[in-house]
């Protein structure tokens, strides 16, 4: 599931007809995409009234607010 409004979010994840997750995909989080994916998924947890969200990257791995960056690997693994 995609959702689009002034930013974007890569998935929206649901669960038994409940959106529980919103989900950022990245390469990497770098100075030229930070804000856009940042702000893409900040836009979906105020929008789904969500508690947290999660950029998941090829091997970063970093808490901004409530937002978790993880890698790839450690999500599949969940």
């Amino acid at each position: 599931y995609f959702y689009r409004s002034k930013y974007e979010c890569d998935f929206i994840i649901k669960e038994k007809g409940m959106i529980k997750e919103a989900v950022q995909v990245c390469y990497d989080l770098s100075s030229s995409n930070r804000d856009r994916e940042i702000n893409g998924l900040k836009e979906a947890i105020k929008r789904f009234k969500l508690k947290k969200g999660v950029i998941i990257t090829f091997n970063q791995e970093e808490k901004i607010g409530n937002i978790d960056v993880i890698p790839a690997i450690k999500y599949l693994l969940k």
